[in-house]
């Protein structure tokens, strides 16, 4: 598994930085140890700087962008990832968009529970969209829950 340095910074002294090394996933994205629900915590929360949380509609298309990356990375064809990206953002278009949102995450939600596999980048959609205060944020959700699905799927090197 591939390493990097990262650093933390000294909580009595902050222009102290401490080294240490960090595993990193498949998709080059560091590995932390996984707390209850099986998610890292990696991603702090963060409100705007007004201490608002930004609107579900506008962390949509931050995740969405979060799963374009992914497929980047991963090397997707680029039709493939415009198809699949503009399908997705299609879901929060014109004046409903607010509601049409709510649609899909119960839609989704719900086939999730019915054991939908491979539902990857859905998963991390609906992950980033109920932890997420920032676009930012919304995208790293994105792109950690699809590094962790990937990293729990069973070896295919065998």
């Amino acid at each position: 598994m591939p390493h990097t340095v990262s650093f933390i910074q000294d909580d009595k002294d902050p222009s102290v930085l401490h080294e240490f090394l960090v595993n990193v996933g498949p998709l080059g994205i560091k590995e932390e140890p996984a707390t209850r629900d099986g998610f890292w915590p990696c991603v702090r929360p963060m409100a705007n700087s007004d201490d608002s949380v930004t609107d579900e509609v506008t962390l949509f298309r931050a995740a969405v962008q979060g799963v374009r990356r992914c497929l980047e990375i991963g090397n997707a064809p680029p039709a493939h990832i415009d198809e699949l990206c503009t399908s997705l953002l299609a879901h929060v278009e014109g004046d409903n968009a607010e509601a049409n949102l709510k649609h899909f995450k119960k839609s989704y939600k719900r086939m999730l529970a019915e054991g939908e596999e491979n539902a990857i980048y859905l998963t991390a959609i609906l992950k980033a969209l109920d932890n997420a205060k920032s676009e930012e944020e919304a995208e790293l959700w994105v792109m950690q829950s699809v590094n962790a699905q990937l990293l729990a799927r069973p070896s295919r090197r065998a």
